[in-house]
């Protein structure tokens, strides 16, 4: 099965609408059961899909999100597979302190099953600050 730059874009696009909207489902479909994800903060790797949704189920019970904006996506095709840089700000407030991150996910997607799936996300954080209100 060969998947277009232009899928792998509308996979990574939906994934991020679903998680600020805690739509598990959503996530649990965009990862292939045996995925890995790499933590920001050099963390122990989480493999498996059903440990990656619980990140996100995590984040969305710790954190009060006040924004999440994609400032640019770049995909890199591999006939199948793809890399998606996808650039953001994120702010949220957590245990009592409003933060501001600039980060950059790395997406790998591959066919699987009927569609395409992330079978690697590692999140790097380039900037962090405190906000003051």
């Amino acid at each position: 099965m060969t998947t277009s730059a232009a899928a792998a874009r509308d996979l990574i696009t939906g994934l991020n609408q679903a998680w600020p909207a805690g739509d598990l489902a959503t996530i649990s479909t965009s990862y292939h059961p045996d995925a890995v994800l790499l933590p920001p903060d050099l963390g122990p790797v989480i493999r498996g899909r059903e440990a990656i949704v619980d990140t996100y189920a995590e984040f969305n019970n710790a954190a009060v999100l006040r924004h999440f904006d994609i400032t640019d996506t770049q995909v890199f095709d591999f006939e199948s597979s793809h890399a998606v840089h996808l650039k953001f700000t994120l702010a949220y407030e957590f245990d009592g302190a409003a933060l501001e991150d600039q980060g950059l996910d790395i997406y790998i997607t591959s066919p699987y099953a009927n569609g395409l799936v992330v079978v690697w996300r590692q999140q790097v954080v380039l900037a962090s600050r405190e906000l003051t209100d």
